[in-house]
């Protein structure tokens, strides 16, 4: 399991990494084409996207929905079972075996 763990965080980071570097490879390129003017309109119009919006205002729920269902995983593959608490619908009952 630590295997897959440390396999999975290395592809994430190699991932982001490549993407920041894309990201950071395409800003010369763009300024040169449009300016930049457009590029701060493109910058600004990017933000108020609703997924430029949503990564501003994240606030850190994806990384703790997948620590959630890794622990809910967890606890399936023990065996164990227990209520879970949902900050919007109260207290969940384990299903029954």
């Amino acid at each position: 399991m630590i295997k897959r763990l440390v396999q999975n965080t290395v592809i994430s980071a190699l991932a982001f990494g490549v993407a920041a570097l894309l990201g950071l490879l395409v800003i010369p390129l763009i300024i040169r084409t449009w300016g930049v003017t457009e590029f701060g309109l493109i910058v600004i119009s990017r933000l108020l996207l609703p997924g430029g919006m949503m990564a501003v205002l994240d606030l850190g729920l994806s990384e703790v929905a997948t620590q959630v269902v890794a622990r809910a995983r967890a606890n399936t593959a023990t065996g164990r079972r227990r209520a879970t608490r949902s900050p919007f619908w109260g207290p969940s009952p384990s299903p029954s075996p």
